[in-house]
């Protein structure tokens, strides 16, 4: 992957691991040229990316993410 840090794609990115975040226009075309030019290094930031993504926005741990967020404001609620 190759974002801007604009949006949130840039959150679920983690530079040089996963994949690169830049912040212009040359440095989103270097970032492309390095990974189409070393396709193991693609590879292993594609493998890498899923296993993030895998672990952090599974739809269980979502759901009970969104759960816990309704039950807090519940709570705050409640208590005014």
């Amino acid at each position: 992957v190759v974002s801007t840090r604009a949006g949130g794609v840039a959150d679920v990115v983690d530079h040089g691991s996963s994949g690169y975040v830049v912040d212009s226009s040359p440095e989103v075309a270097r970032a492309v040229i390095e990974l189409v030019t070393h396709p193991g290094l693609a590879r292993r930031m594609g493998a890498a990316g899923r296993r993030r993504v895998l672990a952090r926005y599974d739809s269980a741990r979502l759901a009970a993410d969104l759960i816990s967020i309704y039950e807090r404001e519940i709570r705050i609620n409640e208590s005014r």
